[in-house]
């Protein structure tokens, strides 16, 4: 009696030592934050007996832990498909991908069978997802150094990233959160994080579609400035008209100024208009960007000359050489006019006095001389 009592002493024992591991796992697997269904149940000889995962959905991972306590050779288990169908299992810790509907884990003792079995178990289920969440899809950098970063669903062991497809690195984990600072070639790179499930010695992968990167470390060009260097205008504006292109990010803006002005953001025009300029040499400035970040300027030196009275001017000096014709004339019309006046005659001189006795008129038919009288 003695000895049977120790036996079923020791039997406990074990049972609760394997209850108390199971426990401590579900502990540390809960915490994952699934759904998740544990007990414990008997199986006697005869005896079917299920125990059901939550309604799955598709892409669902379905994960068991299994602690069975049996003497008899003739336990059988399985799983059951949504169906009716049965897949054998041979591990205690398994797992079925991309469940969908209702499944069971199944356990039976054929009637002959001597011994019952306890079985404990836990039974989990989640959707494996990793996500990337910067940098975004489409993202250009400037720099060959980035860090990627995203989120699983809590389950992952492990996550890594691919460039391009051609080697994993693996990043560092909190809780379900990941971070992993990779290293790009110039060009467009294609980025994929790959989160791995190790469960009872088997590993389950899935991977995200993953995000377009482009590492562009070359300046956009810009060119074919209009107006060139040197030109000049009859003016007081300008009209700005160039070309830019970058093969690898594309052009993000265009940029520009006159003189010490500021830098005024064009959008993608190709186009702008200075307005009410001073007389003068000015120099324009065009900066190209590129997605990355990179610049390029260009830029030319132009005259410009709204005064009318200008020779560079609008009119071409015509009213500056108007206004000295007119000068002109004006000066040879007074200079003639005061050649052409006449001169005053000089003042007559005054009358003299009449004589008191003036002189017998002569006769012409008197003769003169000797006092004759000349009959």
């Amino acid at each position: 009696m003695g000895v049977q009592g120790n036996g079923m002493f020791k039997r406990a024992a074990s049972i609760a030592i394997m209850l108390l591991v199971v426990v401590l796992g579900l502990v540390e697997i809960v915490s994952h934050d699934a759904k998740a269904v544990s007990g414990t149940i008997t199986v006697a000889p005869g005896e079917t007996k299920y125990v059901s995962f939550d309604t799955a959905s598709t892409g669902d991972l379905l994960l068991w832990s299994l602690t069975i306590d049996t003497w008899s050779t003739i336990f059988q288990k399985w799983l059951e498909t949504p169906g009716g169908g049965h897949v054998a299992i041979q591990d205690v810790d398994g797992y079925w991908a991309d469940a969908d509907g209702v499944w069971r884990l199944g356990f039976s003792i054929d009637p002959s069978g001597w011994w019952s079995a306890t079985v404990s178990y836990g039974i989990y289920q989640c959707n494996p997802s990793v996500t990337i969440a910067s940098p975004a899809d489409g993202t250009c950098v400037d720099q060959p150094t980035i860090l990627v970063s995203g989120t699983t669903e809590g389950w992952a062991d492990k996550v890594e990233i691919s460039i391009d497809n051609v080697h994993w690195i693996e990043g560092d984990m909190s809780n379900a959160n990941w971070n992993i600072q990779i290293t790009l070639p110039e060009g467009t790179s294609t980025i994929i994080a790959k989160e791995t499930i190790i469960w009872g010695g088997q590993w389950f992968s899935t991977t995200y579609g993953g995000r377009t990167i482009v590492y562009d470390k070359t300046p956009p060009a810009v060119g074919s400035l209009l107006p060139s260097e040197q030109s000049k205008f009859r003016k007081d504006n300008i009209w700005l008209s160039w070309q830019g292109a970058d093969s690898l990010s594309g052009i993000d803006h265009y940029e520009v100024k006159i003189d010490d002005g500021l830098w005024v953001n064009v959008d993608t025009s190709t186009s702008y208009h200075f307005s009410d300029l001073q007389d003068g040499w000015h120099t324009y400035y065009v900066r190209a960007y590129d997605r990355a970040g990179n610049y390029a300027d260009a830029g030319a030196s132009v005259k410009t000359t709204a005064d009318a009275l200008s020779i560079d001017g609008p009119y071409y000096g015509i009213p500056l050489i108007a206004i000295i014709i007119a000068v002109i004339l004006v000066a040879v019309f007074v200079v003639l006019k005061f050649v052409r006046k006449p001169k005053l005659a000089p003042p007559a001189p005054p009358a003299e006095p009449p004589l008191e006795n003036p002189p017998a008129s002569e006769n012409p038919y008197e003769r003169k001389g000797d006092g004759d009288t000349g009959k």
